[in-house]
């Protein structure tokens, strides 16, 4: 008897995700390989996270840094406007997240 094959068997999506991989790194380039660079002139230096928030934040701060290089990677083609839409929601996540920790710190004192 023969196996039947499942429309979403994991070769299936596999061989689908390498064309979303290709598709965009066409598209956008590499800018992960710059990442660390920017991101250590951006601090001045190491950067030592040390508390869940501080983590947090830095978790947050990197959401938008990825739009960024989206959009860098397309400007010369109009520019990626879902980046922007996405950088601006990220932005705000970002300020409700420092809102609420300034509030923890003040109510600690």
């Amino acid at each position: 008897m023969r196996k039947k094959k499942r429309k979403n068997s994991v070769p299936d999506r596999l061989a689908r995700l390498g064309k979303l991989y290709r598709d965009r790194n066409g598209a956008y380039g590499d800018p992960f390989v710059e990442f660390g660079h920017a991101l250590y002139v951006m601090f001045g230096g190491p950067l030592t996270l040390e508390t869940p928030e501080e983590f947090g934040r830095f978790s947050l701060f990197m959401a938008p840094i990825g739009k960024i290089s989206r959009y860098c990677a397309s400007i010369k083609r109009g520019g990626h406007a879902d980046s922007l839409d996405d950088l601006a929601v990220y932005a705000q996540i970002l300020r409700e997240y420092d809102d609420e920790w300034a509030k923890r710190r003040k109510r600690r004192r």
